[in-house]
């Protein structure tokens, strides 16, 4: 029976706080012991730093150089984005331009072409930044921000702001005479003074997601499609003004593709119509949109996408690849088509009269081989021997092959007998190869190669190499 006299004290549940405070102290007391067992590693790593990677770091700010101070670094470069440079030194060879980490600091920086130490570093707010390379300015390109450094010392220059986010898939940026033109998402083009990061000019282009972007001279170009009717516009990279359009020439059941040829004594543009009938390529006078001449292909050439072709020129000649087929025409010339069952073509260039190909195998495995072919005949003069898987070796914007004029293809990939090993082979034309460089990683994956002369940058998430192209000796290495 309830009285005041027998009520029972309200519930209350027990306090944690005590034992809560107890695992708290466990932990840091843990913590504590493995922030000393990893500081001891750090510090046994930095001693073992190698030698000539004493760097001078520049720390870049909002308001441009806070300071320069020489550190000793582990420079680590992020896979693919290495490339050469002109000479900042003064030792009459080019540079290499990356992004990456200088010990733990995510940064841009540039190492010394001969020698790979590093020249400066500027550290950068995150590490989803697009790099942009303009002769006198570095670029760096992140949400809305474009940031310009000097290639020579890395001094902070100007930051500029888009209307929207950088279009950074790829990153399109154009200069012409004292301006740089940048992209952004919303399908802007600002147009940015190089010495003051002032804007020129900022035009928004008629269609949303314009993406078939190329250069003609002064001039951009993209396909848009008002009222179901494909054109070229062109619009004047000096003023952003709308300047020339080019219809392409398609029915309203038709497709078409087109490419720039952007010759400075005769630009013009290459268009393959696509038709039910039957597919013809063609060249287009840029100044005044008339045909210069026009070849039938076969009907292989009705494809959906400029995704599906490779064109690529030489020496007076084209070679336009899709499927098992590639089209070797000489500027107007009847076309000499060469086609091979079960394996998907890809041009890669020309070396004289000798077209190099790549040939991948549609039927099982998807390895790849290279093709040198006789552009006057389309003979197959030589295959080299196979190579690794080739899923990802055909990206258009990652380089894993060069020509060495004169002396046969450099060709990045895996190793056909373990992914974790990377392989670069300089084939012949006559179909040996001259040598071969190889070296496992932690995490296989395909290397990115860009030629300077004699001297090749090869780059992966593990170590970055120069070797001289000709004889495949390692000039140096860093392994990150």
């Amino acid at each position: 029976m309830y009285s005041p006299g027998n009520q029972m004290p309200p519930f209350r549940r027990p306090s944690l706080k005590g034992p809560l405070i107890l695992v708290l102290l466990i932990f840091l007391g843990i913590g504590g012991v493995v922030f000393y067992a990893f500081q001891r590693v750090s510090d046994a790593i930095d001693q073992a730093l190698p030698a000539g990677l004493e760097a001078t770091v520049v720390a870049v700010s909002s308001a441009g150089i806070d300071s320069i101070q020489p550190v000793d670094a582990l420079v680590r470069l992020v896979s693919g984005e290495a490339r050469w440079i002109a000479d900042v030194n003064g030792d009459e060879r080019a540079e290499i331009l990356g992004e990456g980490y200088v010990g733990t600091v995510y940064s841009i920086l540039v190492l010394d072409g001969a020698t790979g130490a590093l020249i400066w570093s500027a550290p950068t707010a995150d590490p989803t930044i697009k790099l942009g390379y303009f002769g006198d300015l570095v670029l760096t390109a992140r949400e809305r921000e474009v940031r310009a450094y000097a290639p020579a010392d890395g001094a902070f220059l100007w930051a500029a702001t888009l209307p929207d986010k950088v279009q950074i898939y790829p990153f399109r940026a154009y200069a012409i005479d004292d301006a740089v033109v940048v992209q952004s998402a919303d399908n802007a083009l600002t147009s940015i003074n190089r010495q003051t990061g002032a804007q020129n000019w900022q035009v928004t282009l008629r269609e949303r997601n314009a993406q078939d972007f190329q250069r003609l001279t002064d001039l951009l170009c993209d396909r848009e499609q008002p009222e179901n009717t494909e054109t070229i516009y062109c619009y004047d990279l000096k003023t952003g003004a709308p300047v020339r359009s080019y219809p392409l020439g398609a029915g309203p059941f038709d497709r078409a593709v087109w490419w720039a040829d952007d010759q400075p004594q005769n630009p013009g543009l290459y268009r393959l119509l696509e038709s039910q009938e039957q597919p013809t390529f063609e060249r287009v006078s840029a100044a005044d949109g008339a045909v210069q001449w026009s070849q039938p292909l076969p009907e292989v050439f009705n494809r959906s996408s400029a995704a599906d072709f490779t064109l690529v020129s030489g020496d007076g000649l084209l070679a336009l690849g899709t499927a098992d087929q590639v089209a070797v025409i000489s500027m107007g010339g009847p076309p000499v088509i060469v086609q091979q069952n079960e394996r998907e073509l890809y041009a890669i260039g020309f070396d004289g009269p000798i077209l190099y190909l790549a040939a991948i195998k549609q039927r099982g495995t998807p390895t790849l081989t290279f093709q040198a072919i006789d552009a006057s005949s389309g003979a197959v003069l030589n295959t080299s021997p196979e190579v690794g898987n080739s899923s990802s070796s055909l990206d258009p914007d990652v380089p894993r092959w060069a020509i060495l004029p004169g002396q046969g293809l450099l060709v990045g990939s895996q190793s056909l007998d373990d992914d974790d090993t990377i392989v670069l082979q300089l084939f012949a034309a006559d179909g040996t190869v001259r040598w071969t460089y190889s070296k496992s990683m932690f995490i296989g994956s395909l290397p990115t190669i860009h030629l300077d002369g004699n001297r090749v940058l090869f780059s992966t998430s593990d170590f970055t190499t120069v070797l001289d192209a000709r004889t495949g000796t390692v000039l140096w290495e860093i392994e990150h």
